[in-house]
């Protein structure tokens, strides 16, 4: 116990130093928390809501800038609160990057009812910080999106003590894979964009979004058949798997890569549509399609989950790897 006061102590005076405040983010709509999927520390980490469970990646230290503006620091990984390549569209994915000086670092806030509470504007789009859908479930996906009233843009600050728990060291991604199969891309047939890691990470938790093709391996996927004319979907570059956080079934649940333990949402299925090597992606645990966030164009746009309504979003075309 002594050994983990000393670690935790250490490790809350990375975050507050100088004066600096460390602060949890609650968001108003969902009573969830500002976090980082995993707890991971590099660059290209996925925010989400999460519940307070003690985990040191729900703290951030606020550095204020010119205009009354702030950057966001996660006190656990020491990288700040961004949006994927500097986005301004509707929908932009928030992740964690490391600071060189880009627009999007920039957060302005807005006072509302509730004490310490707030909506935080990124200064380089105008968008608000938002969860998709103004879902309540945890590990909803954080997005930036228009101010239209909606609850999920509030976010109340609650200052932290000076006991932080150390994130559990996340499994290293299995190399037993089957020997299966030919190696693939894919392709939005909306957007032309390929289903993506953003960074090329390679843990656990690591968001998926839409990318140009400019040759970066993470744009590789592997397909294992498993019964019933199902799939696992491997990452060629990092070894782990498509799935959904927290095995949602919820419309909006985020797709990210993890490691394969027999979770059931591992598991997809094709239905063709039109197209040459083409089809429909279903997750036979939420009943759910691969989709990208509101039919985004944008590259960087984050990949979810969502009903079939038609939306052209959903057809992915697999392209071959030689």
């Amino acid at each position: 116990m002594i050994v983990a006061s000393v670690l935790a102590s250490l490790l809350f005076a990375n975050i507050a130093v100088a004066g600096e405040e460390g602060f949890k983010l609650r968001n108003g709509n969902s009573g969830m928390y500002l976090a980082v999927l995993g707890a991971v520390k590099q660059n290209g980490g996925n925010i989400v809501q999460g519940a307070d469970v003690g985990q040191p990646d729900i703290v951030w230290v606020f550095e204020r800038q010119e205009g009354k503006a702030f950057k966001i620091r996660n006190g656990n990984s020491g990288r700040y609160l961004a949006v994927v390549g500097n986005s301004k569209a509707r929908g932009g994915n928030i992740i964690q990057w490391r600071d060189v000086g880009q627009p999007d670092l920039i957060w302005e806030r807005e006072k509302v009812e509730g004490k310490g509470c707030f909506k935080f504007r990124n200064r380089n789009s105008g968008m608000y910080l938002a969860v998709t859908g103004n879902s309540k479930a945890q590990g909803a996906n954080v997005i930036q999106w228009g101010d239209v009233g909606q609850p999920d843009l509030v976010w109340c600050r609650e200052k932290v003590g000076s006991s932080q728990s150390n994130p559990a060291a996340a499994p290293s991604p299995s190399t037993n894979h089957k020997a299966d199969s030919d190696s693939y891309k894919l392709r939005n047939g909306n957007s032309g964009m390929y289903l993506a890691v953003p960074g090329a990470a390679k843990q656990n938790g690591g968001n998926m979004v839409q990318w140009a093709d400019v040759g970066q391996p993470d744009l590789v996927w592997v397909f294992e058949r498993q019964k019933d004319k199902a799939f696992k979907i491997r990452n060629g570059n990092s070894g782990l798997y498509l799935a959904v956080a927290g095995n949602s079934k919820a419309q909006g649940g985020n797709i990210i890569q993890w490691l394969d333990v027999g979770q059931p949402d591992l598991i997809w299925e094709r239905e063709n549509a039109e197209g040459r090597g083409c089809s429909k992606y279903r997750n036979r645990n939420s009943g759910m399609y691969l989709a990208v966030t509101g039919n985004s164009k944008v590259q960087g746009a984050n990949v979810i989950q969502w009903g079939d309504v038609g939306q052209p979003d959903l057809v992915w075309c697999r392209e071959k790897v030689r």
